[in-house]
């Protein structure tokens, strides 16, 4: 006996935004210290342009315009259904100034819709120019399975200071998912038993074991796809049976 499921990978895109239209009505906004200092569009934050080497509009916050103050302001993604996928990767395009070392820009995920967060990245010092024309493109992987992954983007500093500013734009995640290409399985007959003999001649129900490897997550396989055959190719594949 053999057996065989849809397997291969490929890329989905689950999130494109380039903010051209501002910050998305889907995308939050939090002013956590309550100062008054926000992530908005680039004319909202008063900085003169898109320094992550973008066109357009940029998402920014700027502590620069808004003079000195505390701030801890979050830009927060919508809900992103990531379960069933193997992983994801996210790109996006960045210009964060730091002064003296006093303000933070990171990147976070959160796998149950904002009520805990995984750091990605924590910058505390300059990523490309001052305005411009250098900028940095971020490349960051985090895990996948769950249907209500967030991401969210932290401009902060504590205490009242006179700082630059931070930007991101052309923000794109990525899913690993299964794809549609056929490939064979290991598989345990009468898994327990050992040697694992069974009567050809017998009725009733057979138990069979797929296993995975270190490369292949069987929870992921799609038990409709799966055929079971001879191993010498003989006769027709037939469906196991999944009562």
């Amino acid at each position: 006996l053999g057996a065989g499921t849809n397997c291969g990978t490929g890329t989905v895109v689950i999130m494109d935004e380039g903010f051209d239209g501002g910050i998305p009505a889907d995308w939050l906004v939090t002013d956590e210290d309550g100062s008054g200092l926000v992530w908005t569009d680039i004319a909202g934050s008063g900085e003169g342009g898109n320094y992550t080497g973008g066109a357009g509009e940029a998402a920014c916050a700027s502590s620069d315009f808004f003079g000195s103050a505390s701030y801890d302001t979050w830009l927060l993604s919508p809900l992103m259904a990531l379960s069933g996928t193997l992983g994801a990767v996210l790109d996006c395009d960045a210009n964060f100034q730091n002064f003296a070392g006093y303000d933070y820009f990171y990147c976070d995920v959160s796998y149950d819709g904002g009520g805990s967060w995984t750091n990605l990245l924590t910058w505390n010092e300059d990523h490309g120019s001052l305005w411009g024309p250098t900028f940095e493109h971020v490349t960051l992987t985090f895990a996948a399975g769950s249907a209500t992954t967030k991401l969210r983007w932290r401009y902060y500093d504590p205490v009242a200071h006179y700082n630059w500013y931070a930007q991101i734009d052309n923000v794109v995640v990525g899913a690993e998912v299964l794809g549609d290409n056929p490939c064979n399985l290991y598989m345990d007959v009468k898994p327990g038993a050992c040697p694992n003999w069974f009567n050809r001649q017998g009725h009733g129900l057979l138990p069979i074991a797929l296993l995975g490897t270190a490369g292949f997550d069987v929870s992921l396989i799609d038990m409709d796809t799966v055929m079971m055959h001879r191993w010498d190719g003989l006769g027709s594949p037939v469906a196991p049976y999944a009562g």
